[in-house]
């Protein structure tokens, strides 16, 4: 074994027993302590496993970079009071038609800002354009724009950003947390993309099949193409994919932002091509498609996005067919190494080491290996075999360890081997939850989509909900079986306020095509109300357990505002933003993210101090209900596992106020837990609609283009500690 020594001795040299029993007795010291570096497979797996149900054409199309651009040579007079923004205003003039553009209105009627929001077609370099007024009043002058016509590049991608911080025992500092020295880092081992093409080498046609443009007309507002969904073997460059992970430092660590790129992302740290060709063989298809032996460290206190280009989806080539894509059921999952480490423990003396373990407090028992070493120092002393005090006897007994079977981990319903022989039988582990997702245009808007969302509304559409807003809260929940133990260590979520193109307000008295607008986030603006989030991880007894229950183990709430960026605030890890055309405003201060990692903090046993109390472990962020926020603590690591007779008793946890602990009988699971359910809840602060007739009156509490969740959901990643089994 590795960490056995031997004496070297020349030929001819009488055996001693020193010489010998020493390596014998340290085979007996490391058979029941056996480490990472000893093990042939010293390092374990786990993978962030994302699932994106789909990912539509608009979305890549209204983020794509716009060629054509425009310079002011005149900022016009007389424009339209209020001062303010306008999307998709009209122009006149040039050699094309279909030219629209965003602009800002200054108080004094000019037009100060101005950027193109839809190129039209027919344009030539040089084409000198008008800017109408946006509600039709006659102009004292319009202002004018010189164009330079590019070609689009269809460069946004859709993004998901991740962090994987060290685990408790690793952090060394409170504030701001670091890894203690030799801390492992994770490595990414391997990339594998996959989606749904029927089993056949076919591409999906999306919703947006056959149209020119990402309109609706009022009869179609709300209705599905029959289309959507059917194959076409036609685009064969649809599914034509790039995939990149992006590196960026987080916000967290630098206590606000100190530059204007401070949000943006970095290098990129992995990039891989998966063109159309691997999806389109009759016989051979690549898909799923894994890339392996990336190895590529990465960093524990940086944010990293997965990205997703589909530059092909819109149909750019086929004109007349329109044959616009969908990729339905994506599927990316990164796979990653890192050694494996010992399982947290705690003591009789110190149950708050680790929350709600059985009263064995994962302590390990190493086996009793007596070896009988010969007594004498004389000739002979030492002897092959044929007594107990033997060579061949001695080492018979390290053998039989082996023979065995070399023990680790827990067992069924969290209960430990009476003797276990591995110290590193643990291993990172993240669980990847999607939230928020499933709506009919892949995210909830304020306007449109919120109505309609679950939960939202009484027992019909047109029944209000109750409380101190006219509407409930939106809820979603997954429900996670607990199928193996382990202890939770952070909980993070990553909010989403990305999209596509909003349209303009519907109105029933309009006969022709419905224009849209570009979208403003996250409905948290400095001039409108608010939105609560709150995101919980819960552990619960129920289907054949004698009661049903549920125990809190994580909990934040998080309130976006237009000042987010001036310093550290309260439970941010970081902010995102790649600068998706969509996702931004002409006022850029009033766009802050596209997204936002937000600490989910573990419960913790006492009250959030400085300095930190002995109960409490280490973290991004600890939060009590007060509400109170404190950087670099939070809940000590909680367990989860099924229990039994024997091990059904558990250690204190975490109160839901805080600063106190709730001790066994009275936790509330009772050490029966079954499942652990994730819930999301997205409150606005004020009323969204006055009235839920049909149409429903919307309120003005909100923009238009405000956006409560983004495109294709958010995520909540549980991290911690797996055993082995």
């Amino acid at each position: 074994m590795a960490k056995v020594t031997r004496k070297k001795m020349g030929r001819g040299v009488e055996l001693t027993v020193d010489q010998v029993f020493d390596p014998i007795k340290e085979m007996r010291d490391e058979i029941g302590n056996i480490e990472a570096e000893q093990m042939q497979a010293r390092y374990a797996t786990f993978r962030l496993n994302f699932n994106i149900p789909w990912l539509g054409s608009k979305y890549f199309y209204d983020n794509r970079t716009i060629g054509t651009t425009a310079e002011m040579t005149s900022a016009g007079t007389g424009y339209t009071d209020p001062a303010g923004e306008y999307y998709a205003v009209s122009t006149t003039g040039g050699a094309g038609s279909g030219l629209l553009v965003d602009i800002v209105i200054g108080a004094g009627g000019t037009i100060t800002q101005v950027s193109i929001n839809d190129p039209g077609t027919g344009y030539q370099d040089g084409d000198e354009v008008e800017i109408e007024q946006p509600n039709g009043v006659a102009l004292a002058t319009m202002a004018k724009l010189r164009l330079t016509v590019g070609e689009d590049a269809y460069d946004g991608p859709f993004y998901i950003p991740f962090c994987l911080p060290p685990l408790q025992g690793d952090i060394e500092s409170s504030v701001p947390i670091a890894a203690r020295e030799g801390a492992p880092f994770p490595i990414l081992d391997e990339v594998s993309f996959s989606l749904d093409q029927s089993d056949e080498p076919a591409m999906i046609l999306g919703q947006w099949y056959g149209r020119d443009k990402y309109q609706y007309t009022p009869a179609r507002r709300w209705m599905p193409n029959p289309y959507a969904g059917k194959k076409t073997y036609e685009r064969t460059d649809a599914y034509d994919f790039t995939l990149s992970i992006y590196e960026k430092e987080q916000f967290y660590f630098h206590g606000g932002v100190k530059d204007a790129d401070a949000l943006g992302v970095g290098g990129e740290a992995v990039s891989l091509s998966y063109p159309s060709s691997a999806f389109i063989g009759r016989t051979t298809r690549f898909n799923p498609i894994a890339v392996g032996e990336i190895n590529r460290q990465f960093d524990p206190f940086k944010t990293y996005c997965l990205a997703i280009f589909a530059p092909n989806l819109h149909d750019k080539t086929l004109a007349n067919a329109r044959g616009h894509c969908v990729a339905n059921n994506v599927w990316v999952s990164l796979k990653f190494k890192m050694p494996l480490t010992s399982r947290d423990e705690a003591t009789a003396g110190a149950q708050y080491l680790v929350q709600n373990v059985p009263l064995h407090y994962g302590q390990r028992t190493a086996p009793s290996v007596t070896i009988d070493e010969p007594t004498g120092a004389g000739p002979h002393a030492v002897i092959a075999d044929g007594t107990s005090k033997g060579i061949s006897s001695n080492l018979q007994l390290i053998d039989q360890q082996f023979s065995d079977k070399l023990r680790g981990g827990y067992g069924e319903f969290a209960q430990k081997y009476p003797n276990q022989n591995i110290k590193d039988d643990a291993a990172y582990e993240v669980m990847a939850v999607p939230m928020g997702a499933g709506f009919t245009h892949n995210r909830m808007s304020a306007r449109d989509d919120y109505v309609l969302a679950p939960y939202v509304s009484g027992a019909s559409f047109t029944q209000a909900g109750t409380g101190f807003n006219p509407e409930h809260a939106y809820v979603d929940r997954r429900i996670i079986p607990i199928d193996g133990d382990m202890t939770i260590h952070h909980v993070i979520v990553a909010l989403n306020w990305s999209s596509d193109k909003i349209q303009n307000a519907y109105d029933p008295a309009t006969t022709g095509a419905i224009t849209y607008r570009s979208v403003s986030v996250p409905g948290a603006l400095a001039a409108r109300s608010q939105a609560v989030y709150k995101v919980g991880v819960g552990m619960l007894a129920g289907p054949r357990a004698d009661d049903f229950e549920y125990q809190q183990i994580a909990y934040s709430e998080f309130t976006p505002s237009s000042t987010m960026l001036a310093g550290p605030a309260n439970g941010i890890i970081d902010f995102i933003k790649m600068g998706l055309p969509s996702a931004n405003t002409l006022n850029a201060d009033e766009s802050p993210a596209e997204w936002a990692l937000i600490s989910v903090p573990v419960r913790n046993q006492a009250a959030l101090a400085a300095p930190k109390p002995v109960q409490n472990g280490s973290g991004y962020w600890g939060f009590e209900t007060t509400p109170t926020w404190l950087a670099g603590q939070q809940g000590r690591p909680y367990f989860v596992g099924e229990g039994n007779t024997y091990t059904h008793d558990r250690t204190s946890v975490g109160t839901a106020a805080g600063g106190a602990a709730q001790s066994n009988p009275l936790i509330d699971s009772e050490g029966c837990e079954q499942f652990l359910e994730v819930r999301l809840s997205v409150d606005p602060s004020d009323s969204v609609y006055t009235s839920h007739s049909s149409p429903p009156t919307w309120e003005a509490n909100y923009g238009e283009g405000d956006i409560f969740l983004g495109y294709g959901g958010c995520w909540v990643y549980i991290i911690g500690k797996k055993h082995l089994k």
